[in-house]
Order: C-alpha cells, then sequence, then structure tokens
C-alpha cells in the first residue's frame, strides 16, 4: 500500500501543480512506461529472489525518489526520480501477493487477496486529501512514511528476508520441471491474459471516458467518480468474500473460474448500460462500474495468483500482465479517436460484441492453472 501511495501523490497528484501539459505528459508516460516494465521484470525475479527482499527495494526506491522529488529545482532533475520511481514501483504487487498466498490458508486467500487490493484502492482515495498540501511537503510526508514503514516492516518480515520456500510444497519424491517454454505455450496463461484484459480496458473506460462524457454533457463528474472509487473499494472485498464462501462448498479452482467468469459477464453488461444511461445518475452509476470491473480485476487476479506453480508463477504474471495491458492501450487512443468522431454512445455496439465474446468464453470451461511438468526423483 506505501509503494502505491508514494507513487500515486507523486505521479497523479502534484506534477500538475508546476509543469505545462508537454512536460507533465513526458513525466506521466515516463512513469507509466517505466512502471509497466517493472511489473514485468519483478515479477519475473520474484522465481528466483526472495519476495520480501524484492519488496523492500521497492519502498526503499519509492521512498527515497519520492523525497528527492520534493527537493528538486529542475525539470530532469524530476525526470530523473519520476524514472525511478516506476523502475521499482512494480516491485509491490507480484512479490507481495505470492509472499500472503504463502503466509495464508488458500482457503482463505480470496479475503486476504481482497484486503490487500482494497488497500491500494484506499491509498487512491487518499489522493483528494494530499492534493491540499503544497507539493513538495506531500511528496516529502509520503516518501518519508514509506522509509519509516520499511523499517517497521523488517521487524514482521525478516524471517522470509532470505526464504525462498515453496507455498504449497509437493511431495518430497516430486519435483517440479516446469519451466517458460510450458509458461510460453500454456493455453490457461493465453486464456487469462486474454480476460484479464476485459476489466483492465473497462477500468480506463470507467476512469476516463466516462467523466469526460459528463463533463461535455455539462455535468460534474465529480459525483461519479467519488462513487466509481466507493464502489470499487466494494468490489474488491464483496467479491473475495464471496470467492471464499463458494470454495468450502465447490472448491477453490470451481470458484475463482466460476466468479472470475460471471463477474466479466456482469461488468459488461452494466458498463454497456451505463454507457446511455450515466448522465441520468452519475452517482449510482460510478457505483455500479466501480464495483463491477474491480470485483472483475479482484477475481481475475486471483486466478492469475495460482495459475502457475511457484517456480515459474512470476513468470506467469509477467507474461499476463503484459498481455492483458494492451487492453488498457486499446482503450486509449483508439476509443479516445471513436469518442471523439461519434460520441460515447458509438461504443455501445462495441461492448455488447465484447459481451456476447465474454459469454461465449466462459461456456467454453477453458484451463485457469497450468499443469505442472513432474518427475519422479531417484530413490
Amino acid at each position: 500500500m506505501m509503494i502505491h501511495l508514494s507513487s500515486f501523490i507523486f505521479r497523479i497528484g502534484l506534477i500538475k501543480r508546476i509543469l505545462c501539459k508537454y512536460t507533465e505528459g513526458i513525466l506521466v508516460s515516463a512513469q507509466a512506461f517505466c512502471f509497466t516494465i517493472s511489473k514485468v521484470v519483478f515479477a519475473s525475479l520474484s522465481d528466483h529472489i526472495p519476495f520480501a527482499k524484492l519488496i523492500f527495494l521497492g519502498m526503499i526506491g519509492v521512498g527515497l525518489a519520492t523525497v528527492s522529488a520534493s527537493m528538486s529545482t529542475s525539470f530532469y532533475e524530476l525526470l530523473v526520480t519520476v524514472i525511478i520511481n516506476g523502475c521499482v514501483q512494480g516491485a509491490g504487487w507480484t512479490p507481495s501477493t505470492l509472499l500472503i498466498k504463502k503466509w495464508s490458508p488458500e482457503i482463505d486467500f480470496g479475503s486476504w487477496y481482497s484486503l490487500f487490493g482494497a488497500s491500494n484502492t484506499i491509498s487512491g482515495m487518499v489522493l483528494p486529501y494530499a492534493a491540499f498540501l503544497p507539493w513538495r511537503i506531500a511528496c516529502w510526508y509520503a516518501g518519508a512514511s514509506t522509509l519509516l514503514w520499511l523499517l517497521i516492516s523488517f521487524k514482521f518480515l525478516r524471517e522470509d528476508f532470505n526464504s525462498m520456500e515453496n507455498v504449497n510444497k509437493d511431495e518430497e519424491e516430486v519435483k517440479l520441471e516446469t519451466g517458460l517454454k510450458d509458461v510460453l505455450t500454456s493455453t490457461a496463461v493465453l486464456h487469462v491474459a486474454f480476460a484479464y484484459a476485459y476489466p483492465l480496458s473497462m477500468r480506463t473506460v470507467c476512469e476516463t471516458w466516462f467523466p469526460v462524457d459528463l463533463i461535455e454533457r455539462g455535468i460534474s463528474p465529480s459525483g461519479f467518480q467519488f462513487f466509481n472509487e466507493a464502489g470499487g473499494l466494494t468490489g474488491v472485498l464483496v467479491s473475495g468474500m464471496i470467492v471464499d464462501f463458494i470454495s468450502r462448498r465447490v472448491g477453490v479452482e470451481t470458484s475463482i473460474r466460476n466468479c472470475a467468469g460471471i463477474s466479466t459477464i456482469f461488468m459488461m453488461i452494466i458498463i454497456t448500460l451505463s454507457i446511455y444511461t450515466v448522465s441520468a445518475a452519475p452517482s449510482v452509476f460510478g457505483f455500479l462500474c466501480g464495483f463491477s470491473y474491480q470485483a472483475c480485476i479482484n477475481c481475475w487476479g486471483l486466478c492469475i495468483s495460482r495459475i502457475a506453480p511457484l517456480n515459474v508463477q512470476g513468470s506467469a504474471s509477467a507474461l499476463i500482465s503484459l498481455v492483458a495491458n494492451i487492453g488498457s492501450v486499446l482503450a486509449g487512443a483508439p476509443l479516445s479517436w471513436l469518442q471523439g468522431e461519434e460520441g460515447i454512445a458509438s461504443l455501445g455496439l462495441l461492448f455488447f460484441g465484447l459481451t456476447v465474446l465474454a459469454s461465449f468464453l466462459y461456456t467454453l470451461k477453458l484451463p485457469i492453472q497450468m499443469e505442472a511438468t513432474r518427475k519422479e526423483k531417484a530413490e
């Protein structure tokens, strides 16, 4: 949470106060590019380096970069801190989810994972309050708090600092031999990557294009945006509890498969309807949109966190993240052009087709977990 809080304040809440649009765009693009690459890199490194070490590296890097930004005196100094921030921010997600998976029983993992996801949503909700502070002071406090929390966390994570122990140890006579080639050719990984692109792209639509549409209609987007965050927080927590509740009755994999598939269809229906009705009740549809796409992200995130054996879990997560982010890219400039030419209502037919496709994929019952390649140890 502290990594994301410092990065959010640094990247979104403060840069806008001191720069023109051109230089602001350079900084935002640099941070976003470095963050995307760092997620892939740190997810892969988590197969080989203890999770706690990667988390500490992320907290140190983000904390120091944010504090340094508060003392920067030129654009280029600020650009360097932005790049450092983006390059280490990716250490905050995959290693943390794997560490939580290591600590928690599988039957309760959905709730713990959801609490972790909710902490990042809460980080985003802090931004409006940080915006009231002078940007240098806000950066300094955010960075210093991250470094202070690093010292506190060391007390609780030091036992994991040098541990590469498996989450769920296989029997001693079995050795996992799943490798990167298996990840790249896995039907489960490709299926989940494509499915995960759904909520990532819809999040971009809800956070960017719905507010733009409301502004063009002369309606303040503040109600939509606030309730979108509130709905997202609720969706994360509720979806995790539902997954755990169903898991106790039908098993973890079946529960995650059904919740992920149904939440995708539900999300697409809600957002497709919102295209035509959001201006009538922005707060209501803001809550519903936030609830639906964050619940969907959470369910597929749970799926990703257990898609592969631990020795390649990071590599699988990295590949899925890389492929799924194409959805966010497509929801950016292409939809911006379409909305500008035809208006947001033109997206209705496109989203209806995506809803039908999501329903079809759900009925196919495609795999959501890799099968480990195993070799018997010589006696």
